[in-house]
């Protein structure tokens, strides 16, 4: 069996799972980490250690390793844990179990209960203690990975829901406009124009129809998801032209994160 560990940090549990699976694919964005994990499983011919941003990364590089098994211990903030998650679920046709570390953080909870509440996780299984005994959580949570998947592209079509969207006038300027966030229930928050309600366009699972009183007169507004729903274009029906344009938050804070890479404290 392969394992695909998400988050390497000291390389530790890398050498754990490599006394128990056939092959292990760690990956993480910090080489720092890396290098350091590198030291520790030096003698472990069934490691295999990748320097990867997982927000960027093409997933399907990994569908030809048969993996099974994934251990999402990356970032801990709520986005990252349910795109590891859904990226998992949607990319790799023969994962079986999907292990969360540090389930008793809030970030880590809430992605994995929402996942669980929809059915895309089942039988779940706690791990270990928590470390903190006010909220009574475990350390981990182990998944099966729903079988039948509720479709893949099911996974896909709502891969864009609570995450939160930055957006922009067009033509584009570095100036953001305000944000947008899709929920479950067909309704959608916006900084600008407070609430609304969407949904999707008949036969066309990247397109959303809104429905935003407070703009244009509640003039209807369609929108169309680039392929991994990370960023849109948006405009009044009665435009010819895109008015806005729309990215996923983690994918505007990544040029940060990798430009802060490598600066220690003094």
């Amino acid at each position: 069996m392969t394992v695909l560990e998400l988050g390497v940090h000291m390389g530790h549990t890398t050498a754990v799972l490599a006394a128990i699976f056939r092959k292990v694919i760690s990956v993480d964005i910090l080489r720092t980490s890396l290098d350091v994990a590198a030291k520790h499983t030096a003698a472990l011919p069934n490691v295999f250690l990748l320097s990867l941003d997982l927000m960027a990364a093409d997933w399907r590089a990994f569908a030809s390793n048969n993996v099974s098994v994934v251990v999402i211990d990356a970032s801990h903030d709520y986005a990252s844990v349910l795109s590891d998650a859904r990226n998992s679920l949607h990319y790799l046709p023969h994962l079986r179990y999907l292990v969360f570390d540090d389930y008793g953080f809030d970030p880590v909870y809430r992605a994995v209960q929402e996942l669980e509440d929809v059915g895309l996780l089942t039988n779940c299984q706690s791990l270990g203690t928590g470390w903190d005994r006010r909220v009574g959580r475990s350390e981990g949570r182990v998944c099966k990975a729903d079988p039948q998947r509720r479709s893949l592209r099911w996974t896909l079509q709502r891969s864009f829901l609570n995450w939160r969207f930055h957006l922009y006038r067009l033509p584009l300027t570095l100036q953001h406009f305000g944000y947008m966030r899709f929920l479950p229930d067909g309704s959608l928050l916006s900084s600008q124009w407070r609430r609304g309600n969407w949904s999707f366009v008949m036969g066309e699972d990247r397109y959303l129809q809104l429905r935003i009183p407070r703009l244009g007169r509640g003039e209807r507004v369609l929108l169309h998801f680039n392929e991994r729903r990370k960023g849109f274009l948006m405009c009044r029906l009665s435009m010819q032209e895109a008015e806005w344009f729309g990215i996923s938050e983690d994918l505007v804070q990544d040029p940060f994160k990798l430009a802060n890479e490598g600066f220690h404290s003094y």
